[in-house]
């Protein structure tokens, strides 16, 4: 059909045929039809798009003294390149916000995202989600240490408002578990931090792990005694858009090989001891 409408255009010189057949030709000039698939488009771009939250820390923020890509630094960011290394390819960070991420992933505009995601039943209805890269850590309330004594057991929050990040597991926490609490969205991390210094809020629903590192550099912050019902299903990973089930299996296949090797640990310890470094250069 392409012979038979290039000898037309030649003939009649009809514009349409014409711009038709240029099409055909340039693709018949690269040596290869269009992608079939996600994993094949990122192959033949040379690069994967991850979108990311990077207010995370440990998990994934931002080095003072870095810009551009190589300011993104965290465990997930070293599993994100990682990937892209194995896959061979080049890795491109996008910076947004936790659910503008999300929805990013869900409309398909980003090829993943990595970020301290944990897993959900609506988020694994809404995108695919693969193997855990990470147990499960607690998920608990930041508050400020000086009243840390008087915020332990789930009805000392009754009347308080919470922040929560948007779309996290954190406001499904307060959402489901302290339904007498004020629920307060935050944009980052950083941000319900300074909301819970200057008393806009009276507590911050946070990732076991990252309130953790907060309060080691921060002495006027404090994990409370209260921690969330764990999910048996949870742990940390890879959100990706439905559909891209190639692209599924081969970040499976890397997953295994570093789940097997205990390769996120190092990142882990890593990326532990620089964030503990930039807090108390701070």
């Amino acid at each position: 059909m392409k012979k038979i409408a290039l000898l037309l255009t030649l003939v009649f010189g009809i514009t349409l045929l014409a711009g038709c057949n240029q099409t055909a030709n340039t693709a018949g000039s690269q040596g290869a039809a269009a992608p079939a698939n996600r994993l094949e488009r990122i192959l033949a771009d040379g690069q994967i798009v991850m979108a990311t939250s990077p207010d995370f820390a440990p998990f994934i923020f931002m080095h003072p003294e870095r810009s551009g890509q190589e300011a993104i630094i965290g465990s997930d960011a070293e599993l994100a390149r990682h990937i892209a290394s194995e896959l061979g390819v080049e890795l491109v960070i996008e910076s947004m916000d936790f659910g503008t991420s999300l929805a990013a992933v869900q409309a398909g505009t980003v090829d993943m995202f990595i970020g301290g995601l944990a897993w959900r039943e609506d988020r694994a209805e809404a995108m695919m989600l693969s193997s855990s890269y990470l147990p499960p850590t607690f998920q608990g309330i930041m508050v400020l240490a000086e009243q840390a004594d008087e915020l332990r057991v789930a009805s000392d929050f009754d009347g308080l408002t919470i922040g929560a990040q948007n779309a996290s597991l954190q406001q499904d926490n307060v959402e489901n578990q302290l339904p007498n609490a004020n629920l307060q969205l935050v944009t980052t991390v950083s941000d319900g931090i300074m909301m819970l210094l200057t008393g806009s809020i009276d507590a911050l629903a946070m990732s076991g792990t990252v309130g953790e590192q907060y309060v080691r550099n921060y002495p006027m912050l404090a994990m409370s005694d209260f921690h969330f019902e764990l999910h048996p299903n949870l742990g940390q990973v890879i959100a990706m858009p439905n559909g891209s089930q190639e692209l599924f299996d081969a970040i499976e296949e890397i997953l295994a090989y570093i789940n097997e090797n205990g390769l996120y640990d190092v990142w882990f310890e890593e990326a532990n001891a620089m964030a503990d470094e930039f807090a108390m250069n701070d």
